[in-house]
């Protein structure tokens, strides 16, 4: 294989939160305003002053009041069109379908059907070691839950994806609040790489809908609902409506599989606060946490860089328990039926984020990792049985730190 060429970002401007956005146009608005009254001062005691400190005074004034110009101004511009782009509209997006009747080899699961599930992954030496973990599993395909590269490069992450994978390795993603700034070209990026499947002779992928942001996508037997809630499209972090009726459309298409409950997994990018354990607040409410939980699917996000399970969760708002597995229990099964499951698999390789104190310990949480880098797998149609899948996370470095056994009932209609 190639020697693949690697970076690492801290992540681009555009893609930081309202609050440095904010602080820039203070400190700009700071010293816009300073600027006039420290010139009053000047004149006042400019007597006191010799002509060389007078002028080096003027020209230090003076550069940081056209840099508080500069700031004051990008600070609006960037708030304005985060407000813009992020919460009133979606930009130019890429609509997808497909041919219906579903091909047989669409609705049906082969057993041990392996799915690796990450996000915040970045294009670093980390990066590659997660590709390389997938690999080892004989994962099938992956969903990545956003937050693709940080360097708004996705030249380099396509790069890097067909090199460890293949071009026709099947990957769905969904947009992270890193992707937005250049999103057109990642759309453009994940249209290239849809086309591929489309355009196979013997599908096995089927999606409709707005590509990378809201969609839903049928592989294999599994069903896949994506939303870009708190990230960009709708009502922004206030008012979560559009979202949540853009989910409920996209999970209520898995009338077109035979099954009667087919697998259902809903995939966004950020968290309500409860439902990770770092430092994130709440951007998506509890709406599509819900709906999910309605249509008995399991949640996969990421944002925070952490991996963490719920056991299953009957209300989602009050987070009440409705059943929990202790760790090693082989027999112990979590029933889909009417719960929430929620997983956070944010160790793509971006970097490890400490665990908050005061969220780590709540009663509902089932696992939680962050020493080293990983993934999430599940494997459908487990050992032969379609009603059971076995879920576990794995690092780089071969640990198991978390297993569990889901089961529904996917008979058919």
């Amino acid at each position: 294989m190639e020697e693949l060429p690697v970076r690492s970002c801290k992540g681009p401007l555009y893609s930081g939160h309202d609050q440095a956005y904010a602080a820039m146009t203070i400190i700009g608005f700071v010293l816009v305003i300073a600027y006039p009254f420290g010139m009053c001062l000047l004149v006042k005691f400019k007597s006191r002053m010799s002509r060389f400190v007078v002028g080096l005074i003027s020209i230090v004034a003076l550069i940081l009041f056209l840099w508080g110009v500069v700031m004051l101004a990008g600070g609006i511009w960037h708030l304005i069109w985060m407000r813009k782009y992020k919460y009133s509209g979606c930009g130019e997006l890429v609509n997808v379908t497909f041919t219906r009747p579903l091909p047989e080899q669409v609705i049906l699961t082969p057993v041990n059907l392996t799915v690796a599930y990450l996000g915040d992954t970045g294009v670093s030496e980390d990066t590659l070691a997660v590709y390389q973990l997938i690999k080892d599993e004989e994962a099938e395909m992956m969903v990545h839950v956003g937050d693709f590269d940080y360097c708004d490069d996705p030249t380099l992450f396509h790069r890097q994806l067909d090199a460890m994978f293949g071009e026709k390795y099947p990957i769905l993603a969904v947009v992270g609040n890193h992707d937005v700034h250049m999103w057109s070209d990642y759309q453009e990026m994940w249209l290239e790489h849809f086309n591929r499947h489309a355009n196979n002779p013997s599908p096995y992928l089927a999606c409709e809908g707005y590509l990378g942001v809201n969609y839903y996508c049928i592989y294999r037997g599994l069903f896949f609902a994506f939303s870009s809630v708190g990230t960009m499209c709708g009502d922004g972090y206030s008012e979560y409506e559009f979202h949540e009726k853009q989910l409920q459309h996209n999970l209520d298409a898995r009338s077109q599989l035979p099954s009667a409950d087919p697998w259902t997994m809903c995939a966004w990018h950020k968290n309500q606060k409860l439902f990770q354990i770092g430092k994130k607040s709440d951007e998506t409410g509890y709406g599509v946490y819900d709906i999910c939980r309605q249509n008995n699917g399991l949640v996969v996000t990421g944002h925070n860089h952490q991996y963490s399970r719920t056991h299953t969760i009957s209300n989602v708002e009050d987070q009440t328990i409705a059943a929990k597995c202790e760790p090693g229990d082989e027999d112990c099964v979590y029933d889909l039926n009417e719960v929430a499951l929620i997983t956070v698999s944010g160790l793509g390789g971006r970097n490890l984020i400490d665990f908050n104190e005061d969220l780590e310990n709540l009663p509902f949480w089932a696992a939680k990792y962050n020493e080293a880098f990983g993934v999430m797998f599940c494997k459908y149609n487990f050992n032969g049985d379609p009603n059971m899948a076995y879920c576990y996370f794995k690092d780089v470095e071969g640990g198991i730190h978390d297993e569990f056994r889901i089961t529904k009932n996917v008979e058919s209609k």
